[in-house]
């Protein structure tokens, strides 16, 4: 989210419309003002636009955040325009309150309103939905809930520790509601889940198993298959030869069915080849009229050729006509267009007349206008001579500023000198102070290391020693075992194995028994002696490492403390400690900036001068060139009213004293236009009759010679016609014309003709291959068995005794196969459930030992949810610690909780003290070191959130008040911090110390009044 402008109207102690452009800020932007002027109601109305609540205490009081100086009409609301990625957003909310009934009595609730519109392309798109799917819709841009906002983005006053000292339980709830945990639940219900299925699965896949073993016999198993498989052998032989007699009977009944079926079709075609026979006759009359058609096609052509020149000349007779009327016509209308054409001249003296005149009033209004041009250029040149005059003397006045800012810094430089030589010499020195400290801190580690090594060589010198007397008494004792195993060991008269003599002591009593498994200890105590001497001589090596490092060290402080000395000012006091050098150096440095401010306000009064006294020159030309071209103006203005009086006098019958030039030159022009027209069209109509006329009587001679030509083509046609039609069967064109067929009739006939020979000779040859047919069909029943007599009824009796046989076989047969089958069958699905319980049940382990691991139930009782928050919450003290430790000058270091015991998630916050090397609670810190605290947290978190989530854009931080518990280092420093955040994210600050307005340039200033608050951007 990255603000872009906020609107308030009328909102807390603002009144009427207030507008802030974040775009124009820097990244980084300060809002100062006197308390109870109104700064922390800008944050009130940024969060009261997105989530309808307010920061501070006016929380849960909306109606409150009504301006009380706004009349009872005027809107209270706030527009907040920001950015989340690369898509834009408006929201318009204003608070319910109560207001005035317009008609009677007491008051009346205006309730909320909210709008929230997309901007695309410099276009609203609003979302039309309801308040509560609007109010879901932006927190799902945003990416927080309101709580979380206010923890995270908009740091209020009082709200700085909330989440740095929250347990590790209230830590969880909050990160949960920002991390993506709920998927880790999610992952756990469903592993146990799944892990349930798995074990269902599993039970009855061993119900199955034992249902199955049931049923089934192994130990027979083998027997039932063999008899099985008999059976089914001698049935199947049986079934084989049925078939080979069901399928003579078969083709038996085949070849009957086929004779039938010849003998029908033979007698078919034979009545169809008579019926096709009769129609000879009408076949013999479409090939006469085929023969008739093909001896008169030759004569088609002459006969086509005669009736086409009759034609033609019947319609060239027409047109002759009509163009003979058409000359006629146009002869009569030639002469009226004549007359009408001689009137024109009386037209053209009128026009050339009036033309004079428009002349003349061109010329007084071409006058008319230049004075009127020269009237305005006279009055904007006296305007800008006078504005000339201004910046003249505030030319003259700003050089004169310059020179006193020059003469009041006269010796600027001199000082600038001796503040840079201070500032240098003093850098230097703080420099090597650094060093010596740095060089003091390692020597107080060193020695602090030594003294625990020391300290760890004593404890393990005092465990040595016992250890040494604890394998003394093992050794005897050890010994002691040894002597009474020999002791059994010898016989009389037998030399001993150990020393060989003959000679025993039987009469010594035996030594007292021992414990068996002093062996055992007395190992286990050697080791341990052994790990503690290798222990001790790494303790003295280490220590004589120290003992050679603290020299180094102590060597090194020597030289930087000669180095400090040396480095020290000549300028500085003795009186001044070793804990002020840093502010003494902020002191200079500040100086330092003040100098370099008041030397670039010198440079650039010198650059003024410079600048402005080039302007100056630039200014007084232009001042006298425009008053030298007034006055030519205010005299070429004499001379052109005295022509236009002139010309008025001479025109007064044309033009009324109460009317203008103009007004008369237009009438004169309609007047010349009119005429001109009359002129140009009497002239046009004349010229196109004279031309239509030609036309007509051209036209009339060509149509007589095509008539005279068409009527010749005509009496040849006739003559050649005839002379073809002598020796042939035609007596005259119409025989001619009757015994022609069209192509389509020709085809129809033709095709007819076709048909009838075609199925002819089909008919002839089908009813020669089915004769055929029936002979090789009765020759072949003979040889399946067919007896004279025999009809197919009979065949078919015989069919169906034997299919009855063959049922009965075939299901006996079919039984048998059934019940081999279900002896494999329940076999396989023995061996399959016994696979499938295997398979569920190492599936049910499997998934077992996950659900097991993720709810929780292992050996530190963690679930996989809380193990991720504590990754969050690791990743979030990452990026957070860099923050503390360089605003607290690298004393402080944000740790996390790294032990998770019985369930907890090790959320618990704590901060590591370099000086003391110790582990402090969050609850520890004073009230600045808190607030650097908690703006490192949030910081780090929205870090987090920015890196892992791309629905989550944190590009703004607001913090509102905590400078002020700083001390003036730790200031710097967590201004150097947000100074860096502004290169990616915008930081709005709130506070009262005169030090950040000076740090920071950009800055909103809350103005306080009787009337209102007002803001004052810089």
């Amino acid at each position: 989210m990255n603000p872009r402008t906020l609107t308030l109207e009328n909102f807390g102690p603002f009144v009427g419309k207030n507008f802030i452009d974040f775009t124009r800020l820097e990244d980084i932007f300060l809002i100062t003002g006197e308390t109870g002027a109104g700064k922390t109601t800008i944050f009130d109305a940024l969060c009261f636009a997105l989530y309808g609540e307010a920061t501070g205490s006016r929380n849960g009081h909306s109606t409150t955040l009504r301006s009380d100086h706004a009349s009872a009409g005027e809107v209270c609301s706030v527009t907040f325009e920001f950015s989340a990625g690369e898509r834009e957003y408006r929201i318009y909310r204003s608070p319910k309150y109560e207001r005035k009934k317009k008609r009677g009595e007491g008051t009346k609730e205006v309730p909320e309103k909210l709008e929230l519109d997309e901007i695309k392309g410099g276009f609203a798109h609003p979302y039309n939905a309801k308040k509560e799917e609007i109010q879901g819709a932006i927190k799902k841009i945003i990416g927080l809930d309101a709580e979380n906002f206010l923890k995270f983005i908009l740091l209020p006053q009082g709200k700085f520790a909330e989440f740095l000292n929250l347990n590790s339980n209230q830590r969880r709830e909050t990160l949960g509601k920002i991390f993506p945990v709920k998927i880790a639940a999610k992952i756990a219900d469903y592993a146990a889940k799944e892990e349930m299925k798995a074990r269902n699965l599993c039970e009855e896949a061993l119900r199955q198993k034992d249902d199955l073993e049931k049923t089934i016999h192994l130990e027979n198993f083998s027997e039932q298959v063999v008899q099985a498989e008999k059976e089914i052998n001698e049935l199947k032989t049986n079934t084989e030869m049925l078939i080979r007699h069901a399928e003579k009977l078969r083709k038996l009944c085949d070849l009957q069915n086929q004779e039938l079926e010849i003998s029908r079709q033979l007698n078919k075609l034979r009545a169809e080849y008579a019926a096709n026979e009769r129609n000879k006759k009408l076949i013999d009359d479409y090939r006469y009229q085929l023969e008739r058609c093909a001896e008169a096609e030759p004569l088609i052509d002459k006969l086509k050729q005669t009736d086409s020149s009759r034609l033609a000349v019947q319609q060239a007779k027409k047109e002759l006509d009509q163009a003979q009327q058409r000359r006629e016509q146009m002869e009569r209308y030639f002469s009226k267009k004549e007359e009408e054409a001689k009137q024109c001249g009386g037209f053209k003296n009128r026009i050339k007349t009036l033309t004079e005149t428009a002349l003349s009033l061109q010329k007084l209004i071409d006058y008319e206008k230049e004075l009127h041009t020269i009237q305005r250029e006279e009055n904007e040149l006296s305007s800008t001579v006078q504005e000339l005059g201004y910046e003249v003397k505030e030319k003259e006045s700003c050089i004169q500023k310059a020179h006193n800012l020059i003469d009041a810094y006269s010796d600027l430089d001199s000082t600038y000198e001796t503040v840079q030589d201070a500032r240098g010499q003093l850098e230097n020195f703080y420099s090597a102070f650094s060093v010596y400290q740095t060089v003091c801190l390692r020597e107080q580690d060193c020695l602090s290391r030594i003294s625990l090594e020391e300290q760890e060589a004593a404890s393990l010198n005092a465990q040595m020693h016992e250890l040494q007397q604890e394998v003394q008494v093992l050794e005897q004792e050890e010994q002691t075992v040894w002597i009474n195993h020999l002791r059994e060991l010898l016989e009389p008269g037998k030399p001993c194995p150990v020393c060989g003599s003959r000679h025993h002591r039987y009469n010594e009593p035996e030594l007292e028994s021992i414990d068996k498994d002093s062996n055992g200890t007395l190992k286990s105590r050697l080791q341990a002696m052994e790990k503690a001497e290798k222990r001790h001589a790494e303790c003295t090596g280490t220590l004589k490492a120290l003992t050679r490092e603290l020299d180094h060290i102590q060597q090194e402080k020597t030289q930087s403390h000669q180095m400090l000395l040396q480095a020290k000012p000549l300028w500085w006091q003795e009186e001044i400690k070793e804990q002020n050098i840093t502010r003494a150096r902020a002191e200079k440095k500040a100086q330092y900036n003040e100098l370099l401010k008041q030397k670039e306000r010198v440079h650039n009064a010198r650059r003024d001068i410079d600048r402005v006294s080039s302007t100056l020159n630039e200014v007084k030309d232009r001042y006298i060139k425009s008053t030298t071209r007034r006055d030519l103006c205010i005299e070429r203005q004499k001379q052109l009213t005295q022509t236009i009086q002139e010309i008025r006098k001479q025109y007064e019958t044309v033009i009324d004293k109460q009317q203008r030039a103009a007004d008369a030159l237009a009438a004169l022009e309609r007047e010349i236009g009119e005429l001109e027209k009359e002129i140009q069209k009497r002239e046009n109509e004349y010229n196109r009759v004279d031309k239509e006329l030609d036309r007509a009587k051209t036209q009339e001679e060509y149509s007589r010679k095509w008539y005279e030509k068409c009527d010749c083509d005509y009496q040849t046609a006739a003559s050649e016609l005839d002379a073809a039609l002598v020796g042939t069967i035609f007596s005259d064109g119409d025989a001619l014309k009757s015994a022609v067929l069209e192509v389509k009739q020709k085809e129809a006939l033709s095709k007819q003709i076709r048909n009838w020979e075609e199925t002819n000779t089909k008919l002839a040859t089908q009813i020669e291959s089915l004769e055929s047919s029936l002979t090789s069909c009765r020759n072949s029943l003979y040889d399946y068995g067919w007896v004279a007599g025999q009809t197919l009824a009979d065949t078919y009796t015989q069919q169906k005794q034997l299919g009855d046989t063959q049922k009965e076989v075939q299901e006996r047969y079919e039984q048998a196969i059934i019940k081999r089958n279900t002896l494999y069958q329940t076999k396989e699905q023995y061996d399959e459930a016994f696979a499938r319980w295997e398979k569920y049940e190492k599936e049910r382990v499997r998934l077992s030992a996950l659900s097991d691991t993720l709810n929780g139930r292992n050996a530190k009782r963690l679930k996989f949810e809380t193990w991720l928050l504590g990754s969050y919450m690791e990743e979030v003290v990452y990026y957070a610690r860099p923050r503390l430790e360089k605003m607290s000058d690298y004393r402080y270091s944000l740790q996390l909780g790294d032990s998770f015991g019985r369930g907890q998630s090790g959320l618990d916050l704590a901060v590591l003290d370099s000086y003391t090397g110790k582990v402090r609670p969050c609850g520890t810190l004073s009230g600045g070191e808190t607030f650097l605290a908690s703006i490192s947290l949030a910081l780090g978190l929205a870090d987090s959130l920015q890196n892992r989530s791309g629905g989550i854009h944190l590009d703004a931080v607001f913090i509102d008040e905590g400078f002020g518990s700083l001390d003036e280092e730790s200031l710097n420093k967590a201004t150097q911090v947000l100074e860096e955040l502004k290169e990616h994210r915008m930081v709005g600050l709130i506070s009262h110390v005169t030090e950040m307005r000076s740090r920071i340039p950009s800055h909103i200033e809350v103005k306080k009044t009787a009337a209102g608050s007002q803001l004052i951007i810089n």
